[in-house]
């Protein structure tokens, strides 16, 4: 009942209970457009120029986490991803280490498949690749190279992908 009357009273004198906003001032509209700045050009002595320190912190740590996440990406490196303090960007960047590895080893088994279809001659290999363009890459590798040889273009049917199979014909005759 006592808050009840507090909050009546706060009321009616015109005062108000604080809020945990925090004001909006001309230097905190500024601060904000530093951050942003700052972290979409990756330039971290764009962060000194803030006035608020959280703000100017947070802004340093944030810079520094994205050049780690950018290196840590092109080179293909988890270890530098653990390096990284916001826990948002080192999961972020841990699963774009991964994705980015998953996509290599899939690609090498595509590589792997057609040279060993190419090797053995054989474009039935071929069908082991899952991804329609690359597979009709495979099969064209294998067949081009028979009807080349053979003087055969009917063979290039077998590609599978008209503009691929054009191309064998016009080759082998």
């Amino acid at each position: 009942m006592k808050k009840i009357a507090i909050v009546t009273a706060l009321i009616l004198t015109g005062c108000s209970l604080p809020t945990a906003e925090p004001e909006v001032t001309a230097d905190s509209v500024l601060d904000n457009r530093i951050f942003a700045s700052a972290t979409a050009e990756l330039e971290l002595t764009q962060c000194e120029n803030i006035l608020d320190e959280n703000k100017k912190a947070e802004c340093s740590t944030a810079v520094n986490d994205l050049i780690l996440t950018n290196l840590a990406e092109s080179e293909i490196d988890s270890e530098i991803c653990k390096k990284i303090e916001n826990k948002r960007y080192k999961e972020n960047c841990l699963n774009n280490i991964t994705a980015q590895l998953k996509s290599t080893e899939e690609a090498q088994k595509i590589v792997e498949s057609e040279q060993f279809a190419v090797d053995n001659n054989d474009p039935t290999f071929c069908d082991q690749i899952s991804e329609l363009n690359e597979r009709a890459s495979c099969k064209f590798n294998v067949i081009a190279n028979q009807a080349i040889s053979l003087k055969d273009p009917s063979i290039c049917k077998g590609i599978g992908l008209e503009s691929m199979i054009k191309e064998c014909e016009n080759s082998s005759k």
